[in-house]
């Protein structure tokens, strides 16, 4: 493995401790009347993404060739990669949840290279839409 794939999941593990000590806690409360509390999941998926970047990263360690493979602007990708969510959970804060959501989808579509604006516009409205959807069958409602 080389030393840019070990930066990137430097990096990865650094995202998700920011996203569970910082975003989570800051952007999702904690109700009296649930069961099960709605930090439940985004904090399992942050706790995953970093113990994983964290064992890649270790056992890594021993095999690591020093040379780079990756350039400058794959790395300012990968700082796009965590600042997308990251502003889209900001915003949540403002706007509500859908806007936001729709448009990080758009964001993320588009920063893995899809192109055709019908995909783009199509695939984050439709999830956005089944998602409230199925929320609404649920009975459970997002601002």
């Amino acid at each position: 493995m080389t030393r840019d794939e070990q930066a990137f999941f430097a990096l990865l593990a650094i995202g998700s401790a920011i996203f569970y000590f910082l975003i989570i806690p800051w952007q999702i409360a904690d109700p009296d009347w649930a069961t099960v509390s709605p930090r439940l999941m985004p904090q399992i998926c942050a706790i995953g993404i970093f113990v994983l970047s964290i064992y890649k990263l270790a056992t890594s360690l021993k095999t690591a060739i020093p040379e780079f493979r990756v350039s400058a602007n794959s790395y300012g990708i990968l700082a796009i990669c965590i600042a997308i969510p990251t502003m889209a959970a900001l915003a949540m804060a403002w706007v509500g949840f859908w806007i936001p959501a729709g448009i990080m989808i758009a964001a993320c579509l588009l920063l893995t290279g899809t192109r055709n604006p019908l995909t783009v516009i199509a695939f984050s409205a439709g999830l956005t839409g089944v998602t409230w959807f199925l929320l609404d069958l649920a009975g459970l409602y997002l601002s």
